[in-house]
């Protein structure tokens, strides 16, 4: 296995032009995807929260997944770095970067509460990571206090 920052030939890997994603609707199908992201290399991991059916809490998991992000203690969450990783954390695959948030559309969809997305745009401040919110279930209007559309930081490693 190739890891971060490890040159194959003229290569480095991971490749440079290589984002990777896993869709998560709601907790239990975060939990069984983004692990298997974390160990995939790439130069950007993402999560479509998408269609958000129910919340996600993303410090919950087994690993570290948000970039930055660690584990609740006293209610909080408290941030790790390079020198503080939350434990199983492999810190040369460095976690997520963009979290893309979006209500299901079309006849029939389920409904998503606005408080699910607003969490994850929370998580997502405390960790530094980007958080897109790209629609609401239905033809509702995105909540003002939810129209954060970021992007991910890439660098050049």
């Amino acid at each position: 296995m190739q890891h971060a920052g490890e040159t194959i030939g003229l290569v480095s890997w991971p490749l440079p032009n290589v984002w990777l994603g896993v869709s998560a609707e709601r907790q239990q199908e975060a939990e069984k995807r983004v692990p298997a992201l974390l160990r995939t290399p790439a130069a950007i991991r993402f999560v479509s929260a998408e269609p958000l059916i129910g919340p996600i809490k993303f410090w919950n998991m087994d690993e570290g997944v948000l970039r930055g992000c660690g584990v609740i203690e006293d209610g909080g969450v408290t941030p790790s770095s390079p020198d503080n990783p939350p434990e199983g954390y492999d810190s040369s695959y460095p976690g997520i970067d963009w979290v893309i948030v979006g209500g299901e559309s079309g006849p029939g969809y389920r409904p998503m509460d606005p408080a699910w997305a607003a969490d994850i745009r929370e998580q997502c401040a405390g960790a530094g990571v980007a958080f897109f919110m790209k629609q609401m279930a239905g033809k509702t209007a995105i909540p003002a206090e939810l129209m954060h559309r970021e992007f991910p930081q890439q660098s050049l490693k």
